[in-house]
Parts: C-alpha cells; structure tokens; sequence
C-alpha cells in the first residue's frame, strides 16, 4: 500500500518550515474508490493510474476534481524524493538539507498555489504533464530540476546540474585557454588542455549528430568506449587516461561557469585547481583536501583575531578614568555593530538606531567593513601560505614540487579573494541569504566569544 499512498499524503511545508506528510481524505476515499480493483496488482500500474487521473482531471465535470488532488499529493511525494536525492548527493560537501529546499518547491497545500504572476511548481508541473510522453514521477523530476529557484538555491551553494558532456560540448577553445590561465596553468599544460578539447569535440559532436538523428533521447551522453579509443588514439594516450582528463576539464569548467554566474563554492570543490599538476591518488586527494580545509579555517580563525585585535587595541586608552571608560565604550560599540552585522544581519540604518549612533555613515566610519575584509585578507594568506606548503610536500612528488609552488600561493590568493568578494556579495544583497557566507560566519563566530 505505501507505493500507492502518495495519491493521496501531500508532502506539504509546516510553519517551522520542514517537510509534512498529510493525508487529504477527499483524494484518499476518491482513489480507494476508482481503483479499488488495482491496488492489488503487481507491479502497480503507475502510467496507467496516471493517464485516468490526468484525464478525469481535464474533465470539466465538477464531481472527477478529486483527481487533481491525487495527481498533486503524489507530485509533493516526488519533489520531496528528488530534495532528498540531491541532499544525498551533495549535502554533506555543500552544507545543506533537504529541508532547507522544501519552501521553494512546495507549498501548505494541494489546493492550486500561485505566486504572484507566476505558477507554483507543482502548478507547473500538472500543467504541462501529458502521460503519453512521460511518467509523472520523471516529468516532476524534470522541471523540479529547471525551476528558478531551485536552480538558484544550488548555485549559491555551488552547485550546477548539467552534465560534464554537456558543458564541454559548450566550452570553447579561447574560454578554457582563458580560463586555465587564471589558474596560472604552464604553457604546456594549456596547449595539452586545449588539444584534448579540440579531440572530444571532433569526435563527440559528430557522432552526438548522429545519435540524435536517431532519436536518442540523452541529450549529451557520456562518451562511448569507440570514441575514448578513437580520441586516445590520436592523442597517444589510453582511453582511461582521456576519460580521466575529460572529466577534469569539466570540473574546472564547472567552477568557472558557477563563479560566473554568481555561485559559491565551498573550499574543499575549489581545490582540485591543483590537479593540474600530476598525480595525487584519490584516497590521498580526499585527505589533502579534508587537512587543507582545516588550515584554511584556522588560517581565517586566526586573522579575524588578529585583525580585531589589532582594531580594538588601536583605540587610544588614555590616562585618566574618563579617557579609559570612553575607549571601552568605543570598543563595545564596534563589537556590538560587527556582531549586529554579521550574527543578525541588520541593515547599517538599523545597525544606527539600535546602537544610537545616528545615521548610517557613522555607523560605516565605526566598522569600516571594507578595510577589514581587506586585512583580513592579508593576513589570512600569510597565515595560510607556508602551512600549506608544508602540507603539499606529503602529498606531491618532489620533481613536481617546485613547479607546484608558485601554482600553490596563486590558487591561495584566489580562495582567499574568492571568500572575500562572497562576503563582498552578500553585504551588498537587500535581503540577506538563507546560509551566510564564510567569513560572515568567521566573523560571528568570534564576535561573541568576545562578548561572552
């Protein structure tokens, strides 16, 4: 019974905002009813319940509008698996729950929902599902996956569903030249890059011609074992090692396209950059980058703490009682702002009022936001630089060490501005988002242990 009840449970979004399962009794008794004699079959006839509802449900006949209500409780169930899948897949590495994705695909309940001009997903999705394409279950996965918002929500945790063939078919040569650069690639390993690409899209796009004028439904599948062994051939590689590149390449696209796009990636999926440089064996990758994550964290720990310090401290203290008390109050009021700021999230004029300062550009003088990312900065990549360093000559070999070096202090330079304009971006942004950016979060963290 449980593969037929999402007929009638609607997943629906509770005021704490997380998932609930609800049973709607009229699309219950009106589904027990006009399948009674299905239920026990199996497998479930899920395409053929499905064409009846969908049918009913463009009856005009007032008394078949139970079907809707069934066809929306079983596409809540599915939009709720897919949220689940994707926190499966890449919550852990990108910091968030299915839950966190619920409020922008669902709704309180099965009743049709509109926002504004623009349909709800579910609206969406019962709109345009025709049962002689599709399943229900594929066809809700689908625009779930083309939503705005949920495209949005994944992309600010960096995230792009798109395929790795997919977005090399669409990289250009000079892109990926100019893209490598920015990553202070060697000349050979760009014009190593780039005749790999030219290779793939040679051999992909003709035959990914072909497959479609044969009616093949992936739009860009994975490359067939013919064409690695014809790529490697003319590259005198091995199809495993052209795979490999491939797939490389397209991760490094990947983050360009994200950053570009407005997306955030954690530190552990923007370290691969360093890949370009041979040979680190996975198990040893996944721990390089687990080590390297830490010492980024406690890098940006401790340069929060320095350059706080080092603001607080910078208050004159004066000599006498009066001169001592006003300093201490400056330092509270800075403190207080900072955290005001980056715990609550309050708006500079608020930030005013609550703290009686006025206005608004008083408030900016206290905190000078801009000068200390910029610090910060600093000292986060002195801080991070030798110990890193430290940590790549465990993991590289030694004839590839000195050309790892520069590459190192480069990519650092780039996370470290990377964090900063993400701060940058978010301060600048009228409504605050859902998981704040990491040096905000850095920064709070500190913030009240000097409050406490």
């Amino acid at each position: 019974m449980s593969n037929v009840s999402p007929y009638w449970i609607w997943v629906r979004v509770n005021a704490f905002g997380t998932g609930q399962r609800v049973e709607d009794e009229i699309a219950h008794d009106f589904f027990q009813d006009r399948f009674s004699a299905l239920l026990s079959q199996t497998p479930f006839p899920h395409p053929q319940i499905q064409q009846q509802l969908h049918q009913w449900n463009r009856d005009s006949d007032p008394s078949v509008s139970p079907a809707e209500r069934c066809l929306r409780c079983f596409i809540s169930n599915q939009i709720k698996q897919v949220c689940v899948d994707l926190e499966q897949r890449f919550g852990a590495t990108h910091d968030f729950t299915h839950r966190e994705l619920l409020p922008f695909v669902l709704s309180e309940s099965p009743s049709p929902v509109f926002h504004g001009s623009n349909p709800g997903l579910v609206d969406r999705i019962l709109e345009t599902f025709d049962p002689s394409k599709s399943t229900l279950s594929a066809w809700s996965a689908r625009l779930f996956k083309s939503d705005r918002l949920v495209k949005r929500f994944l992309l600010d945790r960096g995230i792009e569903q798109v395929t790795d063939w997919l977005i090399l078919n669409r990289t250009s040569l000079g892109k990926l030249t100019a893209v490598l650069q920015q990553q202070q690639a060697t000349q050979q390993e760009i014009q190593e890059a780039t005749e790999l690409l030219e290779q793939y899209h040679q051999v992909y796009r003709k035959d990914l011609l072909q497959q479609r004028s044969e009616g093949t439904k992936r739009r860009f599948p994975e490359p067939t074992d013919a064409q690695l062994e014809e790529i490697a051939a003319a590259l005198k590689l091995s199809p495993q090692q052209v795979l490999k590149q491939l797939k490389y390449l397209a991760g490094v696209m990947r983050v360009a396209r994200i950053q570009a796009r407005g997306g955030i990636l954690p530190p552990s999926v923007q370290l691969p950059t360093l890949e370009l440089t041979p040979p680190v064996d996975p198990p040893e990758q996944s721990e390089f980058l687990d080590r390297y994550y830490q010492e980024f964290q406690e890098a940006l720990q401790g340069a929060i703490a320095q350059v706080i310090n080092t603001r607080l401290q910078s208050y004159d203290t004066g000599k006498t009682e009066k001169q001592r008390l006003k300093t201490k109050q400056k330092q509270a009021l800075f403190l207080n702002g900072l955290y005001l700021f980056h715990c609550q999230g309050i708006s500079m004029g608020e930030i005013a009022q609550q703290l009686e300062l006025g206005d608004q550009p008083r408030v900016s003088r206290l905190l000078q936001l801009k000068r200390l990312r910029a610090d910060i900065g600093r000292w986060t990549l002195q801080l991070l630089g030798d110990r890193v360093f430290n940590l790549a000559q465990a993991y590289v070999d030694p004839e590839h060490l000195s050309q790892v070096a520069a590459k190192i202090y480069a990519i650092l330079d780039e996370q470290v501005q990377s964090t900063l304009d993400e701060a940058i971006r978010e301060a600048s942004c009228n409504q605050r988002p859902t998981v704040p950016s990491q040096l905000t979060q850095s920064i709070c963290h500190y913030v009240k242990t000097q409050l406490e």
